[in-house]
């Protein structure tokens, strides 16, 4: 009923502007031609290209209406780990929303309107110029981590799109 798929970094998941080859999607489409059928060729949600994670995809339309509603009702829990920039030595939950940048469309940003956005973050390890932290989504939207790290002041290590790409 389900792939789990270990989606490896500078992987694209769906084509878009820039990536119209060799995406995840792109290999479904070819491989299973039933999952043409299905809304989003089975995609539950996406990664970004340069996140490594666990990706659902559906292979039946049962199991992805089920899993789409476990998504929306918060019954499955997203976790990831990121190594940002600075010392973040208490957990904080930021709660915004996010829209599209009307300077950079491909950029995402905090606003006072759009799609309503939560993060928790919570330190693992805490030096003076980095963290490793650990994230959890209670939303899924486009660069949510990255535009949440932004908003409270810091980046993700080598975010060349939302932050410093060095210490």
């Amino acid at each position: 009923d389900l792939f789990v798929i270990n989606k490896p970094k500078d992987q694209v998941v769906h084509p878009g502007a820039g990536n119209t080859r060799n995406t995840i999607v792109n290999g479904l489409a070819h491989k299973r031609l039933s999952q043409k059928t299905l809304p989003r060729y089975g995609l539950i949600h996406r990664l970004d290209k340069d996140t490594t994670g666990l990706l659902m995809i559906a292979k039946n339309l049962n199991c992805y209406l089920k899993l789409v509603k476990m998504l929306q009702d918060r019954e499955i829990k997203r976790f990831y780990k990121a190594l940002v920039i600075g010392s973040l030595v208490n957990s904080i939950k930021v709660k915004s929303y996010i829209t599209r940048n009307k300077n950079n469309r491909t950029k995402m940003q905090v606003s006072t309107m759009g799609k309503e956005a939560i993060s928790e973050f919570y330190p693992i390890e805490t030096y003076s110029k980095w963290s490793l932290i650990k994230c959890k989504l209670e939303t899924g939207r486009t660069h949510q981590i990255r535009v949440h790290m932004k908003f409270k002041g810091t980046s993700i290590l080598g975010d060349k799109q939302y932050g410093k790409a060095k210490l």
